[in-house]
């Protein structure tokens, strides 16, 4: 699953990843990746986000405490 909340970006990394052969659920908030991975398993969760946002940080607690064999893979630029 990839979640950015930026709709070009999410648009070209989600054809990037598509063409190295991986297949791509995109999200663009936390809440909406939180019903996906309630709905399903997925290997890896890589999000950009925003840790002062508390919904991101939701995301991130929820993913390490209720899917620890999902790997999760951080983006960020605010601390």
């Amino acid at each position: 699953m990839l979640v950015l909340d930026e709709a070009g970006d999410l648009d070209a990394v989600v054809a990037a990843l598509g063409q190295g052969g991986y297949e791509v659920v995109p999200t663009a908030r936390a809440t909406e990746a939180l019903d996906h991975l309630r709905r399903g398993e997925f290997g890896v969760v890589l999000a950009d986000m925003d840790l002062r946002r508390d919904y991101d940080r939701v995301l991130l607690a929820e993913l390490r405490r209720r899917w620890p064999q999902t790997v999760g893979v951080v983006l960020t630029t605010g601390v």
